[in-house]
């Protein structure tokens, strides 16, 4: 039987009326808040997941462009060509990640080149649809994302190449050498000086080669032919280094001339100079320096072969002397001494980078030349010898970081050492 009306009424109301279905009406109607913000929720977590993935394409996207672009200008593209290109792949790279129905149009993706540098700005939008659009203003959540990377031109690059031959070069090129050039001359020099040595038509440095002696010449002669040869294993060396050579003793002499060919480079490195008389083989690094840094001149940005970066490298023992008479002048011998690295300062300041290499004196405190010389005390107010003085003074004609003392194993290592120093430093700049 259908209860009546009024019996519905009355049973309500006593429904209302006891605790229980009180408790359940209040919950019902607690739930369609609660249900909205579990939902709006949801959809925000949703819009955030979606913008994790823009973000994560839009970076893909700007590095892939500006990575093509430079791909193609290393290349020899144009900037006309070679930008929107970078920009179509960046685009293509958004699209792979992006999943369908977070994005509503392909992003906008700018590539510019500017100096050395290649930028890439990807701007995109996108959509995030809310289920419980009912309970939020709108049906959707609209989504925005910018990114961008940028990415540095291979520079071009002159390296120089100054290579310290004077007569003091010609010493043994360790302990050993020198130990045995002393039993076999009476000296630790093999001093290139045309006079026959042991009863033979050779000098004594032509003797100490016949022999096998190293001499300290030969062994940063054999570092630099090394050195040649890993940076022409280098990627990019035969469209971006050159490397010249330059010897100094008296006199600066350019040996090889600028080029990419490491083998053509190799076969012109330095000789060491006769000294035929007092007045030659003298090392002038104080006097040859202005000429040698006109010769240089400044550094540029790298962006072009006529506008290279420029690295010195100068392989040296690093003490100065007038000539070869200070034997018998004393007043010149306080001018057998270390380098003036104020020498080094108008190269750097023309932005040009200077590397070091020290093949350092092994003290010869049995020598009288040498202990009234560099065995004498410090000019520079140190604590020790002059010899002593030779390490600051080169450390400071060298840029940050690109100073190496080396040992006669260790010249072509100090080469690459000081090269990729300068590469790091440059190529992220």
């Amino acid at each position: 039987m259908t209860p009546s009306r009024p019996g519905l009424r009355r049973r309500a109301a006593g429904f209302a009326a006891s605790a229980d279905g009180g408790i359940a009406i209040l919950f019902a109607l607690a739930a369609i808040p609660l249900l909205g913000a579990v939902g709006a929720a949801l959809d925000y977590s949703r819009a955030a997941s979606a913008r994790s993935v823009m973000a994560l394409a839009a970076d893909s996207a700007a590095l892939a462009a500006a990575n093509e672009a430079k791909r193609r200008i290393e290349a020899g593209e144009s900037d006309a060509t070679a930008l929107p290109a970078g920009a179509a792949v960046g685009i293509e790279a958004y699209k792979g990640i992006v999943r369908p129905g977070i994005s509503t149009a392909d992003p906008t993706l700018d590539v510019t080149h500017a100096g050395m540098l290649i930028s890439a700005t990807v701007t995109a939008k996108g959509v995030s649809p809310n289920v419980f659009a009912a309970f939020l203003p709108s049906r959707t959540s609209e989504l925005g994302i910018t990114a961008t990377a940028a990415t540095s031109l291979t520079p071009f690059v002159d390296v120089s190449l100054l290579v310290d031959v004077s007569g003091s070069m010609a010493i043994g090129a360790d302990a050993a050498a020198i130990a045995r050039l002393q039993s076999a001359l009476g000296c630790a020099f093999a001093c290139h000086d045309g006079a026959p040595v042991k009863g033979t038509s050779m000098d004594a440095y032509q003797w100490a080669v016949s022999q096998g002696i190293p001499l300290r010449t030969q062994v940063v002669n054999a570092g630099i032919a090394e050195f040649l040869d890993w940076l022409g294993q280098q990627p990019k060396t035969t469209t971006f280094n050159r490397v010249g050579i330059y010897s100094f003793s008296d006199a600066l002499i350019q040996t090889a001339t600028y080029s990419s060919n490491m083998t053509l480079t190799k076969g012109n490195l330095p000789q060491t100079t006769n000294a035929a008389s007092e007045f030659t083989a003298a090392t002038h690094f104080n006097e040859i320096m202005p000429l040698f840094t006109q010769t240089i001149g400044p550094a540029g940005d790298g962006s072009s072969r006529s506008q290279p970066k420029k690295l010195v490298i100068i392989a040296t023992d690093g003490v100065q002397d007038p000539n070869r008479t200070w034997t018998k002048n004393p007043p010149l011998r306080a001018q057998v001494a270390p380098f003036d690295p104020a020498q080094c300062k108008a190269l750097k300041d023309a932005g040009v980078s200077v590397g070091v290499i020290h093949t350092a004196y092994v003290p010869l405190t049995w020598d009288w030349g040498y202990n009234l010389t560099l065995g004498q005390p410090s000019q520079i107010g140190g604590p020790g010898t002059r010899a002593d003085d030779v390490a600051p003074q080169l450390k400071a004609c060298a840029s940050p970081g690109l100073y190496q003392v080396a040992s006669s194993t260790m010249i072509a290592q100090a080469f690459q050492t000081i090269f990729s120093t300068f590469a790091l430093t440059r190529y992220t700049q």
